[in-house]
Formats: C-alpha cells, sequence, structure tokens
C-alpha cells in the first residue's frame, strides 16, 4: 500500500490525465483522480492461464500495466465489449 501511494500514484495518474488530454473531452486533473480497486494478475501459458476472463471494472477509466517488455510474450489487450472493438498493447514510458 505505501508503495502504491507514495511512489505508482504519483508517476501513474499524471500519465492517465495526460493520455485522455486528447480524445475531445476535457482531460482529469490527476490531482483529482483516484485509485479505485487494483489487480494484479499472472498470466502463465505454460500453465493455461491466458487470460483474465470477462469482467466489468465498474469505474470511468481502467488502466492497464504490463509489466513485461513487448518483447516476452504474444498477443496481449483489452477488449471492450459496448464498442465491439479491442485495444492492443503498445509501449509507453512514464520515466
Amino acid at each position: 500500500y505505501n508503495w502504491v501511494m507514495s511512489t505508482l500514484l504519483p508517476r501513474l495518474l499524471p500519465a492517465v490525465a495526460a493520455a485522455f488530454a486528447g480524445c475531445g473531452l476535457a482531460p482529469p486533473e490527476s490531482r483529482a483522480l483516484r485509485l479505485h480497486d487494483a489487480r494484479l494478475v499472472r498470466y502463465a501459458a505454460a500453465e493455461g492461464r491466458v487470460e483474465l476472463g470477462c469482467h466489468r471494472d465498474g469505474t470511468i477509466l481502467t488502466v492497464n500495466i504490463a509489466l513485461n517488455a513487448l518483447s516476452e510474450y504474444e498477443g496481449g489487450g483489452t477488449r471492450f465489449e459496448a464498442l465491439s472493438a479491442s485495444a492492443s498493447t503498445s509501449a509507453t514510458s512514464t520515466s
């Protein structure tokens, strides 16, 4: 909890606010964003764990962070059922 609050969120929330700046909506101020829920999922293809399964997050914004380099796996992404569309992975740095 301490690491999330002191290290992750001060870097993550400004990046989330910036990501939504060009989409035609009023960009959220990073200080107004809050962490609603956090989930860490480990996928292991050799063990058959290759997806989280269909679910609803129940929030306005959802952020997925790949902890591995894109070269270390194939696939990935998030499907948005209501849009009948998927968002694939891309490399973005917050450093």
